[in-house]
């Protein structure tokens, strides 16, 4: 079962996210649609946040393409945004990637911590 969750609530495709295996998650986001991709761990982190903590673009496109906007616009438990995980870490690349799916609403998402 691809939605299956660990005791910490990791998902494959929250393992796939760590381990920044971007052709595993494009097939497992196939198989698991938006369920799947919008599932988030004991923290509230979606896989897109994981990716986006890394710099990972290359996840971070295919997981924006099968999740969309709602993907990038989820929070964690303390309130942060995959953008502004992007953007502490320095990641440019990543924030462009999801603020081509957000939009000047998720530049505008208020951490809620």
């Amino acid at each position: 079962d691809v939605h299956a969750k660990t005791e910490a609530g990791d998902t494959c495709l929250t393992v796939a996210a760590l381990s920044r295996q971007s052709d595993v998650m494009g097939f497992l986001a196939e198989r698991g649609g938006e369920e799947l991709v919008l599932a988030v761990d004991s923290e509230g982190r979606s896989c897109a946040f994981i990716a986006a903590l890394h710099g990972d673009t290359d996840s971070l496109r295919v997981l924006v393409a099968a999740g969309g906007k709602a993907l990038v616009m989820l929070l964690d438990k303390d309130g942060k945004s995959c953008a502004r995980v992007a953007s502490q870490k320095g990641h440019v690349e990543a924030l462009r990637v999801l603020l081509e799916a957000g939009g000047k609403e998720l530049l505008m998402l208020a951490d809620k911590n």
